[in-house]
């Protein structure tokens, strides 16, 4: 048997997500008919029209392939596993100066970091 409460106890919430399903095979049969019918209706201007959505059909499909790496994210973790290290090295042979020290260079990055972005 529950106490009774003045308070409002919230009851638990259930997340809903309904799961989205992507069939690449049945969206590139639909893009091939598409342009089929396409072709089929344009019969005067069917070879620039078929030239011109096959070489953008090929350019989209090696777009996809490009990988860009954010080269300062690797960088930026580079630099935190160098100073988390040598601070961790300082406090053993300096004691407390080493996390002084820490605590300005993490002030000095943000105060970088900030002016940089505006």
């Amino acid at each position: 048997m529950r106490i009774p409460s003045i308070l409002k106890i919230p009851k638990h919430q259930r997340f809903n997500v309904e799961p989205r399903y992507y069939d690449p095979v049945k969206e590139d049969i639909s893009q091939r008919t598409s342009r089929i019918k396409k072709e089929l209706e344009a019969s005067d201007n069917k070879e620039t029209e078929s030239e011109n959505e096959y070489k953008t059909q090929i350019a989209g499909s090696f777009s996809g392939r490009i990988v860009k790496r954010d080269r300062s994210a690797n960088f930026f973790q580079f630099l935190l596993i160098i100073v988390l290290t040598a601070s961790s090295v300082g406090y053993l042979y300096f004691g407390d100066v080493a996390l002084y020290l820490l605590g300005i260079f993490m002030l000095l990055f943000v105060y970088i970091k900030f002016k940089k972005s505006s």
